[in-house]
């Protein structure tokens, strides 16, 4: 189960809004904030509000514990990869403190 909730929550935060015909407003929505990205914080800011209203709306039973970003750009210099780490619960099957890491692209 802890894995089934693991991608379940991935495939939440990297859903954007019209992805799912019948479902516009599912996802996290964090492609628009990638495509304007300036500087980590800002990002950060926003990205977290997005994905506790996503979790809230289509995940209750998810309880989110933290959030982390990091950029790497050692791969490529022109494109670069925004990590997010997000550690969370789902008490209702007794899943504690799973991490999961979700990867994005700034071109």
């Amino acid at each position: 189960l802890a894995d089934f909730s693991a991608d379940n929550l991935r495939n939440l935060i990297q859903t954007n809004h019209g992805d799912r015909v019948v479902l516009y407003n599912y996802g996290a929505n964090l492609q628009p904030l990638i495509s304007e990205f300036t500087n980590l914080q800002s990002f950060d800011d926003e990205a977290v509000v997005r994905i506790k209203n996503a979790v809230a709306a289509w995940m209750p039973f998810v309880e989110l514990d933290t959030y982390e970003s990091r950029v790497d750009r050692e791969d490529n210099k022109t494109t670069a990869k925004l990590i997010i780490t997000i550690s969370f619960s789902v008490p209702s099957v007794e899943v504690f403190n799973r991490k999961l890491d979700v990867t994005f692209y700034i071109i």
